[in-house]
């Protein structure tokens, strides 16, 4: 137990002490008690102290809840907090922390406490907190466990605090060895919940984490068996060994068949083997693409990866040791974190090495390709770059449907991170490289246009010119109505050019590549659009000049939307990233 403090002893209410003083007196008083020779005087001062305790432990609402902030701040004691055991640069969103009071050597200090407390009692001594003592037990034995459960749920979060690929691959190496943070928080809860197990109601997930310690006493057992090749061979030697394992089984198995105990054992032999053989991952970003292809590829049941293996020894464990119970739901998020975690390692560097591949076989093929026409039959025609990389590279990766177009495939709890962006791309360009009427009808009204009244003067003519390889058409309105049923292809016809006159301004609005007659048709979708002088830059002084802020141009159209459909489905821009990787 700490030194208490003395100060109250030595306060007065009509006195007034310098704080420096009173430290020191308080101080002095420890001396006093040591070197006093009056024990008549002492025993009368333990008495009164007696009494004050007595009274205080008497007061009505009295409880022992005020003992977790005394242990939380006594320096001898430490929290346990989950970047205790992530080492990273990072910082984590929500910190997670144990407080001093919720931990063994905490516990150990409220009992100890506890016992002192008894001791200093006035008669009749313990009962006099008796029913304070159960209560507060009862209720810090509940929090305890809350405290904990919370910690184990959030503990992969921890994970945050890691940050780029250098912090994440050194943790991802000691993870596939063994260690890291889930093996010493494994390693550390039989301790921190000692005592635990034989409550009326023990959590499924503290039961648990004793159930383990058996699983890895029975694991011990059979690979030592393993080593001296008994059970492979039956002989009559082997038999009996046979016979002396089922008996130390069945001695430690609480009602556990010898089958399933060593079922259990060897499903946890089995996930710290898997775990082993996804060390080279950790080395190799192609190793680690190759290994997370083989999970989207291959049928679980029959799969030989690593991954799928500590997914099947995950699973058999939950038969084996536990009830599958959602309060058993912290222990598996710890003990199944080491697989979580290199299977997210293992997605990333996968995803990274998609994202060379695409800037490999795609980007660099189209940089110098300026035309859109060109770009969309290079990337998503038939057997199109993107086309191409979307089947091979990431097909294994990538589903469609209906309703979803391209989306990302779940394999074990998780996917490739793809950037939404991309998978948008594949969508559009699926839907624009099939095939599209050769021409479209399309029925154009021009309207007058108009300008702010307190203009000068007004626009006398628009004209509309759609440059096609046959001839180009042309709608000239001279502020009356004017319609025209014009043919428009996406094979022949090409740059769509609209003209304002304006006094002696011609005012130039262009617009460009691939459906530049579908751009034109979606600025004007509402049936008109106003432009401003900012518009033009050329001119934009002139305009200002005669007083005009804005031009309304108005056009009506039929049978267009189709064309608008076509805009619509054709990807904007090819994406530069696919997938999320480290930096």
């Amino acid at each position: 137990m700490p030194e208490p403090p003395y100060e109250a002893l030595i306060q007065s209410p009509d006195k007034k002490i310098l704080p420096e003083i009173e430290k020191k007196l308080a101080g002095l008083y420890l001396y006093y008690l040591v070197w006093s020779q009056d024990s008549a005087a002492l025993n009368t001062e333990l008495s009164t102290f007696q009494k004050w305790l007595g009274h205080l432990v008497k007061l009505e609402g009295a409880n022992l809840k005020w003992l977790i902030p005394w242990v939380n701040s006594q320096e001898s004691l430490s929290p346990v907090n989950v970047k205790d055991y992530w080492k990273g640069s990072g910082e984590l969103s929500k910190t997670q922390a144990i407080q001093p009071a919720f931990t063994h050597a905490g516990k150990q200090f409220i009992q100890g406490f506890l016992k002192e407390m008894e001791t200093a009692l006035p008669d009749p001594g313990p009962p006099l907190i008796a029913k304070q003592k159960m209560s507060f037990e009862s209720w810090y034995n509940k929090e305890y466990l809350e405290k904990w459960k919370v910690f184990c749920l959030h503990f992969p979060n921890g994970s945050q605090a890691l940050k780029g690929k250098e912090e994440w691959q050194r943790m991802a190496a000691k993870v596939a060895r063994g260690k890291g943070p889930f093996a010493s928080l494994l390693a550390r809860l039989p301790s921190e919940i000692e005592g635990f197990a034989n409550l009326e109601i023990t959590p499924p997930w503290v039961t648990l984490v004793y159930k383990l310690q058996e699983v890895k006493t029975e694991a011990k057992r059979v690979e030592s068996l393993k080593e001296k090749s008994s059970l492979a061979k039956v002989t009559k030697k082997g038999r009996k060994l046979i016979t002396r394992v089922e008996r130390a089984f069945t001695r430690s198995g609480k009602g556990k068949s010898v089958g399933e105990q060593m079922a259990a054992a060897k499903a946890y032999l089995s996930f710290k083997k898997a775990l082993s053989n996804l060390v080279p991952i950790t080395v190799s970003r192609k190793t680690a693409f190759e290994k997370v292809t083989q999970v989207f590829k291959e049928d679980p049941a029959e799969s030989s990866s690593p991954f799928v293996a500590a997914h099947k020894a995950i699973l058999d464990l939950k038969t084996y040791m536990g009830e599958q119970t959602k309060g058993e739901k912290p222990f598996w998020t710890v003990f199944a974190g080491p697989f979580r975690f290199m299977w997210k390692y293992a997605r990333v560097e996968a995803g990274c090495h998609l994202q060379s591949l695409w800037e490999k076989k795609v980007l660099v093929e189209i940089q110098d390709v300026q035309d859109q026409k060109t770009l969309n039959q290079l990337l998503l025609g038939k057997g199109g770059l993107a086309t191409s990389f979307a089947k091979i590279d990431a097909g294994p990766f990538l589903s469609r449907s209906l309703k979803k177009g391209y989306y990302a495939v779940r394999a074990l709890g998780g996917t490739i991170p793809f950037e939404p962006a991309f998978l948008r791309f594949l969508t559009k360009g699926a839907a624009a490289s099939r095939p599209v009427r050769q021409t479209y009808t399309v029925r154009i009204t021009a309207l007058p246009v108009d300008t702010n009244p307190e203009a000068s003067i007004k626009p006398h003519a628009t004209h509309l010119k759609i440059q096609c390889s046959d001839k180009t058409k042309r709608i000239d309105n001279f502020q009356y109505p004017v319609r025209k049923t014009i043919t428009w292809s996406p094979a022949s016809c090409g740059d769509v050019v609209l003209q304002i006159d304006v006094a002696n301004l011609k005012l130039v609005k262009k617009y460009t590549d691939y459906n530049a007659f579908a751009k034109f048709l979606m600025d004007f979708r509402s049936g008109q659009k106003v432009f401003k002088p900012s518009d033009f830059p050329e001119d934009e002084a002139a305009l200002k000049r005669l007083g005009i802020r804005f031009i309304r141009v108005n056009y009506q159209f039929k049978g267009h939307r189709p064309i608008l459909r076509l805009l619509a489905r054709s990807p904007k821009r090819v994406p530069n990233k696919i997938t999320q990787c480290w930096d």
